[in-house]
């Protein structure tokens, strides 16, 4: 959501490749894997709550609801970090890293974003304060990490560090 000292985000696109246009209407800034997460979670959250009070019936209107209003939530997070943008940026530095030699930039694109995930997830905090508890969540997450720790954590902690740091300069503007 844009404020009066923030420009609203018209223009979702790359230096080269497509927009990341959202699928319904057609505006460029889509955020699909943080819309559908905020759907889950918030589906998840709120279908419990409303089952707990009103039963099996209320538990499924209380998911479709929270459903949607978890997918604003998640948009509006992703609004954080634009993926196009982002992905523009990591692909030209990734050459420039150690780990490069353990895999290609498709390879480690995921490695990013769960790096950034958990950025998201641990705000304020340093990625040494998180990276016990980030290790232990990406070895046992519920698909097998395309690397393993000792290749991934630098790619890691780049994900978290330059997520950290989107974060600040979008607080420092506001």
């Amino acid at each position: 959501m844009a404020s009066m000292t923030e420009p609203k985000k018209t223009l979702d696109l790359p230096p080269t490749g497509p927009g990341n246009l959202d699928p319904i209407s057609g505006k460029p800034g889509a955020h699909p894997i943080e819309t559908g997460v905020g759907a889950a979670l918030g589906g998840a959250a709120t279908g419990f709550a409303a089952g707990i009070l009103a039963g099996p019936i209320g538990a499924v209107a209380g998911a479709i609801i929270g459903g949607v209003a978890g997918g604003y939530a998640g948009k509006e997070a992703g609004e954080y970090i634009d993926p196009t943008s982002e992905d523009s940026y990591l692909r030209d530095e990734f050459e420039t890293r150690d780990y490069a030699e353990n895999g290609d930039y498709d390879t480690f694109q995921p490695v990013y974003r769960h790096g950034a995930k958990a950025e998201s997830n641990n705000v304020g905090k340093s990625f040494a304060e998180i990276e016990t508890g980030l290790q232990h969540d990406y070895e046992n997450q519920p698909e097998p990490p395309p690397l393993p720790w000792e290749h991934a954590r630098g790619a890691l902690a780049d994900g978290y560090d330059r997520a950290a740091e989107i974060r600040k300069n979008r607080n420092m503007k506001k």
